[in-house]
């Protein structure tokens, strides 16, 4: 059974009439362009079947956002999802005493809005564009609508959001304590495995640029401790930095660093 004008315009397309433009980039928007070799296994559509996750890109408008574009504001009313298909985001929350943290970095296969296109509430964070990033956007009513057609979407999302929720929890315990080294070593692996790329000269790139002050909020330590951490962990040959690029050249040592068991025996310049 075919599908109908209709079934396209629930969906978020809209067949072209009589006379319209050939099929290419409109303005703000790109070209389709296929899959990524894999997706980052724990975004949303690493964990969905690849029929399912199809038609998922297929819902709203597919927009390229160049870099420092703010795709959502805090406070912000709007309740549009956007399914981030490549590039970087950063999440930043303002902070009462002025300024923002850096909460988290979304990449490729992540879902952004997901909460406000829920329950209609503001939004609860900003998320700007870190680099190039290219995204699809979608109503939120046609989200909700395909969340009903597909349970199994919807039960996919509930675990993304509740591992998000385990991971904030788990994340303000661990950067509350412990030596800077620990935090820094901790959140940096956590970055690599989800965002790391193979680097030239062995190991490990974050894909993403990343300013070393924000490395120190999301590992809740201070600037000063962040360069004690980062001069340890240079000298022990781990990584490596330039500007807002970091390099991860051992990650098995970083993983062992990233242990609370490698640092209660270490003397205190270490930490």
């Amino acid at each position: 059974m075919g599908t109908t004008e209709h079934d396209d315009r629930r969906r978020g397309r809209v067949r072209p009439g009589p006379g319209a433009r050939p099929p290419g980039p409109r303005p703000g928007g790109v070209r389709r362009h296929a899959d990524p070799p894999a997706w980052p296994p724990r975004s949303l559509m690493g964990r969905l079947p690849r029929r399912i996750g199809t038609e998922l890109r297929e819902l709203g408008a597919r927009v390229a956002f160049p870099s420092g574009t703010e795709l959502m504001s805090e406070g912000a009313g709007d309740t549009r999802v956007i399914l981030l298909l490549s590039g970087f985001v950063t999440v930043r929350r303002s902070l009462a005493e002025g300024g923002e943290a850096l909460l988290a970095v979304r990449g490729p296969g992540d879902v952004l809005g997901e909460l406000a296109a829920l329950d209609g509430e503001p939004r609860s964070a900003t998320v700007r564009a870190a680099g190039e990033a290219v995204g699809q956007v979608i109503r939120a009513d046609t989200f909700r609508t395909f969340l009903r057609e597909r349970p199994e979407v919807a039960e996919t999302l509930q675990r993304v959001v509740t591992g998000r929720l385990r991971e904030a929890v788990r994340d303000r315990v661990d950067t509350g304590v412990g030596p800077a080294r620990l935090r820094l070593a901790r959140t940096l692996d956590s970055l690599v495995r989800d965002h790391g790329v193979p680097d030239p000269r062995g190991g490990l790139r974050l894909a993403f640029p990343l300013a070393q002050r924000d490395m120190a909020a999301l590992a809740g330590i201070s600037d000063a401790g962040l360069q004690r951490a980062v001069r340890v962990l240079r000298e022990e040959g781990v990584v490596s930095t330039g500007y807002r690029v970091w390099v991860v050249h051992d990650p098995q040592r970083l993983r062992a660093a990233a242990d609370p068991a490698s640092h209660r025996c270490r003397p205190p310049s270490a930490t």
